[in-house]
């Protein structure tokens, strides 16, 4: 920096460096899809995210959108949801400073799938009983 004359002069150099906030995450939503679902968009709720913060699916990064310092979203691929497991989602935000959040899981569950009914005549109305599997809420 220069000040002009009288008494002014060309002061020192000083570097300094802005760091990146390190990524928290705390909520995701949705939580969980059905396996063979289509592509899904996922909204991440945290806090330290910048523009260059990544979503990371189980290690691998996927394609951001920032929304502000506490809001990304992100979509997850069909190829991602094509088989039933729990996939986890983190946050990675580069250097200086920055890092990766703590993941969350991300749950791959069956489709309910109908396995038997029976149906029951009682006078003139019907009931059917009815035996699910992969029920995502169970």
């Amino acid at each position: 920096m220069t000040t002009p004359a009288p008494g002014g002069g060309t002061s020192l150099s000083l570097a300094f460096t802005v760091s990146n906030p390190a990524p928290t995450l705390s909520a995701i939503t949705p939580v969980s899809a059905l396996s063979g679902s289509p592509a899904l968009t996922v909204t991440l709720i945290g806090t330290g995210f910048t523009p260059a913060s990544t979503v990371i699916w189980s290690g691998a990064a996927l394609s951001t959108t920032y929304g502000n310092p506490t809001t990304l979203t992100t979509l997850i691929p069909a190829t991602r949801l094509a088989a039933t497991g729990t996939g986890e989602i983190a946050v990675a935000t580069p250097a200086p400073g920055g890092g990766t959040s703590s993941p969350i899981p991300f749950r791959i569950a069956q489709p309910a799938t109908l396995q038997a009914g029976t149906p029951q005549q009682h006078g003139a109305a019907v009931t059917l009983d009815m035996a699910w599997t992969g029920n995502p809420d169970s």
